[in-house]
Order: C-alpha cells, then structure tokens, then sequence
C-alpha cells in the first residue's frame, strides 16, 4: 500500500526531473527565470493531482507546453462547483470582451494570443472570487512575463522532442 508521502516523495522527485530537464535546455539561467519555472511546474502538478490525473514526466511536459489547456480544465472544474449554469456568465463575459481589446487586461498580453473562451472563464472565477492556491498560481503563469513563457515553452518543447526521437530508435 503506497502511503501519501510515498506519493508526496514520488511527486517531488518528478517535479525536480522536470526542472533539471528544462534547465538543461537553457543557455542562460538566470533566477527570476528559474523562481518563474519552479512556480510554473508547481503549479502543473498541484492542479493534475486536484484534477486527479496521473503525475508523470510526460504529462508535466505536455502542460508545460500547453498550459492553457490545464487552466481551462481547472477553471472548468472550480466554476462548475460554484454554480452549474456559469456558462451563461462566461457568455456574457467573452460577449464583453470581444467588443473591446481583450489582450489590454492583460500585463502582457498585447503579446501573444490567448483562447478567448479561457480569458471569459478565467475572468469569471477571478470576479466570483473562486481562486483557491491553485488557480491563483495558474493565474499568475498565465500573465507572466512572456519572455519567461516562451522561453520556457521551447524547453519543454525540446524535452518532448528529445524523447520523441529518443522513443523512435
């Protein structure tokens, strides 16, 4: 019988092989890059354990590399236990945003794209006050500074292509 800290103890050491691969991939480090990449992995494996997905290498890797789709799974999650008919706010909310500049709420969001059903919804939680640890460091990825995204972004993209080419030999 695995106990909770054996999971605790594998879910750690699975955490630091993902870290130790992305740094691995990096030129450069410099630390508020490797505060944004712990932070960011934490908050992957933290939300697939709330979520109760498998924590695996591969799987941190592919939210790594497609975060907006572990947040929207969350977000979908945390509204759906507040109120059932959400969707009806997060309509109004995304009718909203696309009638003005939806990127200007964001810090840099003038950037780079974002799914903007996933902005309606992130945006519901937020103003419903439905942040728990979680979604409040899901949150704070998902507005961070985009250098560090797509930096961090290449990396795990490097890692799943390593071991893509790895698999096929």
């Amino acid at each position: 019988m695995i106990t909770d800290t054996q999971t605790a103890d594998k879910h750690i050491a699975i955490e630091s092989a993902v870290v130790e691969s992305v740094l691995s991939q990096m030129s450069v480090i410099h630390n508020p890059f490797r505060s944004f990449l712990l932070q960011y992995v934490n908050a992957i494996v933290n939300a697939m354990k709330r979520l109760g997905q498998v924590v695996s290498h591969d799987a941190i890797v592919a939210h790594g590399i497609n975060i907006e789709s572990l947040i929207k799974e969350y977000m979908l999650m945390l509204a759906g236990k507040y109120d059932p008919d959400f969707e009806v706010s997060v309509k109004v909310i995304r009718s909203d945003l696309e009638q003005t500049n939806f990127r200007s709420i964001f810090v840099e969001g003038e950037i780079f794209d974002r799914d903007l059903y996933v902005v309606s919804l992130w945006h519901y939680c937020k103003n419903q006050n439905l942040f728990d640890s979680v979604a409040s460091t899901l949150a704070r990825t998902y507005e961070y500074n985009f250098r560090y995204y797509r930096e961090l972004v290449d990396a795990f993209l490097s890692i799943h292509l390593n071991q893509v080419g790895t698999n096929e030999r």
